[in-house]
C-alpha cells in the first residue's frame, strides 16, 4: 500500500456513509453475535452444530474448519477484553490427534470418527495459536501446538518430481498409514519419541513426537485417529495442491520465525511460497484455487486466496526488508481491490462467502499495521456494516445469506471475528492472520 499526500486521490477519500467507526458499537455487535452463536449452535457440552436450523446432510457435530473459526472468534474477542480465548478450546481439543500432531476433520472418539486431515484446517488453527502468543494471551502449549502443526504440514509437501507443477502442499494429508510409517522411521526405536524442534541437514525444520502413542498399538491408534482411518485409508481425493494449503502454511512459517527467531522457518516457507507464485498466480495478478495431478487448474478467484498472500507479502517485507516483497504486496492488493470492489454494495465481494471475506479483511488489517493505509479499516467497516444491516436478524442476532433458510456456523463465527477486530485497538491488528 502506498499512501499519498494528494487529498483528492481515491486512497484518501473517506466516505463516512455506510460505516460505523465507533469501537464500542462493534464490541456490542461482537458480543451479540457470539452470544447468539453459543445459544443456537450448541451441540452438547463442548461441541457445536454445523448450521441452524440443522440440515438433513449435517453430521451430529461440526467439521473442524467451522469449529476452528469459532476458536478464532473467541481469540479475537479476548484480544479486546471480551471473554476468554479458550472459551471453545474444550471442543477444539476433540479434533486433535496427539499421534499425528494435527487436527482431524471430525471429532475423535468418543465424539466422532476422527475424519481426514486437511492442511488448511490445521494451518488456520496453528495461526490462531500463534496469534495468542503474539497477543500475550497464549501459553507455551499454543507455541508447541503451532510448531507441531508446522512439522505435520512440512511432511505433506509434494516431493514427487514427476507430477505436473511439482511441489506445493497437498490440500489433504497423505494416507494415515503412510504418515504412521513415516513417524516410525523418524523415531529412534526407544518408544520415547522426540518433540524437540531442530534444524535438519537440508535446512528444514524437523522433529516429531513419536513415543508412547505408537508403542500403544492399534487400539491406542484407533482411539486417537478414529477406526475409519485405520481400516483401509486411501489417498483418493488427495490429488490437489491448493493456494489455501500453501499460502497459510507460508504465513505460519513466517510467524513462527517472528516468534522464535529460528531461520529454519524461513527456509521452510520459501519453496512453498515460490511454488504458489509460480503455479497459482494468474496473469491477472490473482491466485487461482488449485491444480490437480493431471495438471488441471481450477481458475476460481476466492477472496481468501488473495487475502492470505496480502498478509504473507506484508510479513515477508517486514521480516526481510526486500523491495521485491513490497512490490508484490502492492500488486496483489491492487489487483484484489480492483477485482472484488469490496466497498460496492452487492458487488463481487458481497458474492463471496462471509467467512472467506473475513480472512481477506483480517489480512488487510494485518497488512495495514505493517504498511499503513486507511483503506483497510474503511473497507472492513463498510463491509461489516453492510452485513449487519442486510444479513443480520436483529431479533436473533443470526447472520445468513438472503436466499438461505439457515445460518452456517462459519458465517456466524466470521461476523464475530469482524466485529471483534473492529472493536480492537489498531495495534492489535499486527497479530492477525
Amino acid at each position: 500500500m502506498n499512501p499519498t499526500s494528494n487529498a483528492n486521490h481515491p486512497r484518501n477519500h473517506r466516505p463516512d456513509a455506510g460505516r460505523t467507526p465507533d469501537p464500542e458499537a462493534w464490541a456490542r455487535r461482537a458480543r451479540l453475535a457470539h452470544r447468539t452463536l453459543r445459544q443456537y449452535f450448541r451441540a452438547g457440552r463442548v461441541l457445536l452444530h454445523e448450521a441452524v436450523p440443522r440440515r438433513r446432510q449435517d453430521r451430529r457435530h461440526s467439521y473442524e474448519w467451522p469449529h476452528s473459526q469459532v476458536t478464532a472468534a473467541a481469540t479475537d474477542l479476548a484480544c479486546v477484553g471480551i471473554g476468554l480465548a479458550t472459551a471453545h478450546d474444550a471442543g477444539q481439543e476433540t479434533y486433535w490427534s496427539p499421534l499425528l500432531g494435527a487436527y482431524t476433520s471430525l471429532p475423535r472418539p468418543p465424539h466422532g470418527v476422527g475424519g481426514r486431515i486437511y492442511i488448511d484446517d490445521n494451518a488456520w488453527m496453528a495461526l490462531i495459536h500463534v496469534q495468542r502468543v503474539l497477543a500475550g494471551i497464549g501459553s507455551d502449549k499454543d507455541l508447541r501446538r503451532a510448531q507441531a502443526i508446522h512439522r505435520f504440514i512440512q511432511r505433506s509437501r509434494d516431493t514427487d518430481p514427476s507430477h505436473p507443477a511439482p511441489g506445493g502442499v497437498f490440500w489433504m494429508a497423505q494416507p494415515i498409514w503412510a504418515t504412521l510409517l513415516s513417524h516410525c522411521r523418524s523415531g529412534d526405536g526407544s518408544g520415547r519419541g522426540d518433540s524437540r524442534l531442530r534444524a535438519a541437514p537440508d535446512g528444514r525444520c524437523s522433529g516429531m513426537r513419536v513415543g508412547s502413542a505408537l508403542s500403544g498399538g492399534l487400539s491406542r491408534a484407533s482411539h486417537l485417529l478414529g477406526a475409519s482411518h485405520l481400516l483401509g485409508a486411501s489417498a483418493s481425493g488427495n490429488h490437489s495442491r491448493n493456494t489455501v494449503s500453501t499460502m497459510p502454511p507460508t504465513q505460519l512459517a513466517l510467524r513462527l520465525h517472528q516468534v522464535t527467531g529460528e531461520d529454519c522457518f524461513l527456509r521452510d516457507a520459501r519453496p512453498i511460497y515460490e511454488w504458489a507464485r509460480e503455479h497459482m498466480l494468474s496473469p491477472d495478478g490473482l491466485f487461482w484455487d488449485n491444480i490437480d495431478l493431471a495438471g488441471n487448474i481450477d481458475p476460481t478467484f476466492w477472496s481468501y486466496n488473495q487475502g492470505v498472500p496480502i498478509g504473507v507479502e506484508a510479513l515477508a517485507w517486514q521480516i526481510t526488508g526486500s523491495v521485491v516483497h513490497r512490490r508484490r504486496f502492492d500488486e496483489i492488493i491492487e489487483a484484489s481491490l480492483a477485482y472484488f470492489r469490496p466497498e460496492e454494495p452487492d458487488g463481487p465481494f458481497d458474492g463471496q462467502p462471509i467467512f472467506f471475506n473475513a480472512i481477506f479483511l483480517k489480512n488487510l488489517l494485518l497488512a495495514s499495521a505493517i504498511i499503513p493505509d486507511d483503506r483497510a479499516v474503511r473497507i472492513t467497516q463498510c463491509y461489516a456494516e453492510r452485513m449487519w444491516r442486510t444479513r443480520c436478524d436483529q431479533d436473533s442476532g443470526l447472520y445468513r445469506r438472503p436466499s438461505a433458510d439457515h445460518t452456517e456456523l462459519l458465517e456466524q463465527a466470521a461476523m464475530v471475528q469482524l466485529c471483534a477486530v473492529l472493536a480492537a485497538d489498531p495495534r492489535c491488528w499486527a497479530w492477525l492472520y
